[in-house]
């Protein structure tokens, strides 16, 4: 670096740095140009395979790497930029008719918080209530359920396969019909793995083709492990872009299942949660041996319950569960818990305001989701039947979690956001030291202005001024939206994406708008407007055209 700077050149992390942003300005002035090409809203398939077909021929010049060949194209396919600003955007870069529009200010008035509302149900109990009903043709209501775009996507593709599901307001019905089929369609299973599995699981059972498309997260995903393990199901998985380990995909299935198959730890625990929701509908005995499941104990405590409630036929062994076809019967209000993940950030709001929090509702059964709660237990939450509170006369002044390992992101961005809080509040707070090395976790930290010093203690830090922080996931989102309650003067934080929120859980910025008090609101009907009658006086007089010989026959 010293050289460098005594021979008058630029550093290299300077050069870099440029170099990035023009590659920034290319990205940006070809999605303008990709906007042009879209027809209502979609990339017709010939351009988008021209395009495809010339980068990989390009890359391939230059680099052996696939993921720069598949994966790096599909982001460039997928990514979105702000529109310039009116004044001054050149024709090459604007979007005609378009606004910039700035990002949320994470602003709540510091009261004491006073919440208390009905907790949005499970999204996968909900998800695999309704697969269920609709796989015996039963009618089944579930409310208030997370109406999120994940769950519009599963209902729709419900639909396309047969079963009478509807949403409405905050419930999801599922009439009375045929019971689920198989047939030949296009299913398109949005950015949930869940929608995909439930989808591919009731296809592998039957005779059956399917094609199923998704959203960036599913196009960018790894299933190479599912597409080699499927042969022992008697089917295959056909990726239709060339290079590619994600969606789209084609199933063929031959529905001869093998009496059982014996999955390894490379398979995802939602896949064989499916699978075992979607056995009692297969034509002959179905087992699953998880022997070499590390995670056997989450996924049959996730599963079973269900199974049991509805009457379908098993038998369970030290390893492996064995299910009989059944004719399933779906209880007319099945128990559904709470949404762990959400419930929890609505329960730390008075730690970082003070106040209360009530949710009707009761925690899930899970292991994943029991370790959660021993996580809120610790400061302070408490559970009663039906009823989960959280009550601080004032802000939480102390949380020392540095023992804690947590398991999955939604963890990791819970504890880091009360510690976070506790830390702006003055408290004393602590967080597993690894903290400082997760890139998530550590960048969260430098927004909100907070750092992890060596011994695991929080300590204040310079936050940037006048950044709007993009949020890599729902749950880092929330953690922003809550670690905001605490922040220092009377500017609010600003976060760059709240649509990743609202993809999640829609009306969380209106409750997050409302507080202290904030209130469920449903939408209203709108009245029908009656038609004014009107009389039109014209001088104009109509005359009627000739009627010809040739009109007369």
């Amino acid at each position: 670096m010293d050289k460098e700077q005594k021979s008058g050149r630029k550093p290299l992390r300077a050069v870099i740095s440029e170099i990035d942003q023009e590659i920034l300005r290319l990205l940006v002035r070809r999605s303008n140009l990709l906007a042009k090409l879209r027809e209502n809203g979609r990339l017709p398939a010939s351009e988008e395979k021209f395009l495809r077909e010339a980068w990989q021929n390009d890359v391939a010049r230059v680099s052996r790497d696939p993921g720069l060949s598949g994966r790096f194209f599909t982001l460039m396919q997928q990514v979105s930029f702000l529109p310039r600003p009116k004044d001054g955007a050149s024709e090459a870069d604007s979007v005609p008719g378009s606004q910039r529009r700035d990002a949320f200010n994470l602003a709540p008035p510091k009261k004491p918080a006073d919440i208390a509302l009905a907790a949005p149900l499970s999204g996968w109990q909900t998800r695999m209530w309704l697969y269920l009903a609709a796989q015996a043709g039963q009618e089944l209501r579930l409310a208030p359920c997370l109406q999120n775009d994940g769950l519009v996507d599963y209902v729709k593709g419900l639909a396309q396969m047969g079963a009478a599901v509807t949403r409405e307001d905050d419930a999801i019905l599922c009439r009375s019909a045929s019971p689920l089929g198989a047939p030949d369609k296009v299913l398109h299973a949005g950015g949930s793995e869940l929608n995909f599995y439930v989808f591919l699981a009731q296809y592998l059972g039957r005779h059956s083709r399917v094609k199923i498309t998704g959203d960036a997260v599913l196009q960018l995903a790894d299933y190479t492990g599912l597409k080699h393990f499927l042969p022992a199901l008697g089917a295959r998985m056909i990726n239709i872009v060339p290079r590619s380990a994600g969606l789209p995909v084609r199933i063929e299935s031959s529905g001869a299942l093998p009496p059982g198959i014996r999955p390894g730890p490379e398979l995802q625990a939602g896949f064989i949660e499916a699978l075992l929701l979607a056995a009692p509908g297969y034509s002959a005995p179905f087992a699953i041996d998880l022997s070499l499941r590390p995670d056997r104990e989450a996924i049959l405590a996730r599963a079973l319950p269900l199974l049991e409630a509805s009457g379908a036929i098993f038998s369970l062994s030290e390893a492996a569960i064995s299910l009989e076809p059944s004719s399933l019967v779906i209880p007319s209000k099945p128990e559904l818990g709470v949404e762990p993940e959400l419930a929890a950030f609505l329960l730390a709001f008075p730690a970082a305001l003070g106040g209360k929090t009530t949710l009707n509702g009761h925690w899930p059964d899970w292991p994943k989701a029991a370790l959660f709660w021993e996580t809120a237990a610790r400061f302070g939450f408490t559970a009663k039947p039906g009823l989960l509170e959280a009550s601080f006369a004032q802000p939480a002044q102390n949380f020392a979690c540095a023992d804690f390992q947590p398991e999955t992101e939604w963890q990791t961005a819970f504890l880091t956001a009360v510690a976070t809080c506790v830390c702006l509040n003055g408290g004393a707070a602590s967080l597993p030291a690894q903290f400082q090395e997760s890139g998530n976790a550590a960048d969260f930290m430098r927004i909100a202005g907070v750092a992890l010093l060596k011994d695991g203690k929080l300590a204040r830090a310079e936050s940037p001024a006048g950044l709007a922080w993009n949020a890599p996931s729902p749950a880092w989102a929330l953690a922003l939206a809550l670690a905001a309650c605490c922040r220092k003067g009377q500017s609010g934080w600003a976060l760059g994406n709240p649509g990743i929120m609202t993809e999640l859980w829609p009306p969380f910025w209106s409750l997050y708008n409302g507080l202290p008090e904030p209130k469920m609101k449903k939408p209203q009907p709108k009245a029908p407007e009656k038609a004014q009658r009107r009389r039109i006086i014209t001088n104009a007089v109509a005359t009627p055209p000739e009627i010809r010989d040739e009109d007369l026959y």
